[in-house]
């Protein structure tokens, strides 16, 4: 079956009752969506974290199920817009969203541009979780309009990464964004830390047994 003919779920989707706006009222005190049919525009002059600013839309889909997810966006500004398809807590706030299958980015452009994000549903780590769509703006600085959302199931003809595909569908294949681990350092031994504290410093040692003459004189400055 064809894209053209496949059973759209975000047929008849209203932008003024379907995406809900979360956001850091702290940075974000005025945001004001505007709608216009299918089309929400949204105006921001600051950039963040990019959930400090995101659009968010319930919508359930089959865990092990591959979608294409279809939008047409003009972004003119700078900066990353973040797509992802999450889950959310229901009623234990505890619970830490997690992605499921869908994490990919496209930078701001101008011109209008037509997405497709191919993702298959990973499983959810607590079923009391709902999924949802989420597009983190906070990166981006300018005016975006978003519009003509279309998700179908997927004929499965690509290989699918466990962060999603993006591909610009004039142009193709867009880079995509994913989670990077922090980096930690490697801990030393308590054992290892009190043996070192304990060896004498023999530069310290030889300074100490100095005149205090010599002491009072040698400030030499290495480059």
């Amino acid at each position: 079956m064809s894209s053209l003919q496949a059973e759209n779920l975000f047929e008849g989707f209203d932008p003024k009752t379907g995406w809900r706006i979360k956001k850091n009222d702290k940075i974000y005190p005025n945001i004001k969506p505007v709608y216009e049919g299918d089309r929400m525009t949204l105006f921001t002059s600051k950039t963040s974290a990019a959930g400090s600013l995101k659009l968010m839309t319930d919508k359930e889909l089959q865990q092990g199920e591959t979608y294409d997810f279809y939008f047409s966006v003009r972004a003119n500004g700078t900066g990353k817009v973040v797509v992802n398809y999450a889950s959310k807590p229901i009623l234990a706030k505890k619970l830490k969203t997690q992605s499921l299958g869908l994490r990919v980015s496209f930078d701001g452009d101008p011109a209008k541009k037509t997405y497709k994000c191919t993702f298959t549903v990973s499983e959810k780590k607590d079923p009391a979780m709902l999924g949802n769509f989420v597009i983190g703006l906070g990166e981006f600085k300018g005016k975006i309009n978003l519009h003509s959302l279309k998700l179908i199931k997927s004929n499965g003809s690509q290989d699918v990464t466990k962060y999603g595909l993006i591909e610009d569908v004039v142009k193709g294949k867009v880079s995509s964004v994913t989670p990077t681990k922090k980096k930690t350092k490697p801990s030393t031994p308590a054992s290892v830390k009190k043996e070192a504290e304990s060896v004498p410093d023999p530069v310290k040692q030889e300074n100490n047994s100095a005149p205090k003459s010599f002491k009072k004189s040698n400030n030499i400055i290495e480059i």
